[in-house]
């Protein structure tokens, strides 16, 4: 988790470094805005911008292998994330996603890693 101003993002079709706010990537990269909680389908998605509060079930079926995904909480309020096959993000079983911070991770076919 990082809103620093030097952390790097490399993906398909961005490669770079990510503002303050990772405002470069998202308007750049395929991204879902997540409205409410529940189950989430991200796949072809390099983007999940939380717009809320909410707890999110990522489907990890959906997923592929050394897929990169940005989850980004821009709802002003913490979002709780999970992997639906029960595996880490970030060495986590549920992520909790602070307001106005992202996540960078990569799936390796169960969790997703830093």
């Amino acid at each position: 988790m990082s809103n620093s101003s030097n952390r790097q993002y490399v993906g398909p079709t961005f490669a770079g470094t990510i503002d303050q706010s990772p405002t470069t990537p998202v308007f750049n990269l395929p991204t879902k805005n997540i409205l409410r909680g529940g189950a989430v389908d991200a796949s072809n998605i390099s983007v999940l911008n939380i717009i809320g509060g909410f707890s999110i079930v990522i489907d990890t079926a959906m997923l592929t292998a050394s897929q990169t995904l940005l989850l980004l909480a821009s709802g002003g309020v913490s979002a709780t994330v999970t992997l639906s096959n029960g595996g880490t993000i970030a060495g986590s079983q549920s992520y909790l996603l602070k307001p106005g911070n992202f996540l960078s991770v990569v799936f390796d076919g169960t969790n997703l890693t830093e």
